[in-house]
């Protein structure tokens, strides 16, 4: 098993992801130096070498996607093997979403199978290693607040963001 990464530069900032077995493993918003970014890859238990061809179509698809264009991110693969079945149909629910569409809490949970689990459907988001490709900031509280938002930067990038 080889975990490959990269971080690479788009109109929103610097993104890095994380290749697993010809699948994505790890991603991250833009940041705004690429510094952060670098550092926040690091932590990750990858190599630096994207000699991959699968890396190429990412990067390009994903900077198209961050420029506007009509690309569909819900198609590129996700590693989602290891984690609980609960999250992984919640991650895969996530990714129905429509750009610049919110959907709730409940109705992710629901839609995972559960319409109880709620809480479960939060835990989900919050542990989301993915959240360029399961778009975890599309989902709010029943109220229409945001709810939490774990990612660098909180609340307010969640408040900012609209891919």
């Amino acid at each position: 098993m080889i975990f490959q990464k990269a971080a690479f530069e788009t109109r929103l900032g610097w993104v890095g992801i994380e290749i697993k077995d010809s699948k994505v493993n790890r991603s991250t918003l833009p940041f705004n130096y690429k510094r952060d970014c670098l550092e926040t890859i690091s932590s990750w238990e990858s190599i630096d070498d994207y000699q991959s061809p699968h890396f190429e179509f990412l990067i390009e698809k994903i900077r198209g996607y961050l420029s506007g264009h009509n690309e569909d991110l819900s198609t590129i693969p996700i590693e989602i093997k290891t984690s609980p079945s609960f999250f992984s149909s919640a991650w895969e629910a996530c990714r129905t979403i429509p750009r610049g569409e919110t959907r709730t809490y409940k109705w992710l949970a629901a839609t995972a199978g559960n319409q109880k689990a709620v809480r479960a459907a939060g835990q989900a988001m919050a542990n989301n290693k993915t959240p360029l490709l399961v778009p975890c900031h599309r989902v709010i509280k029943s109220d229409g607040s945001l709810g939490g938002f774990s990612s660098t930067g909180g609340i307010n990038l969640k408040k900012n963001y609209y891919i």
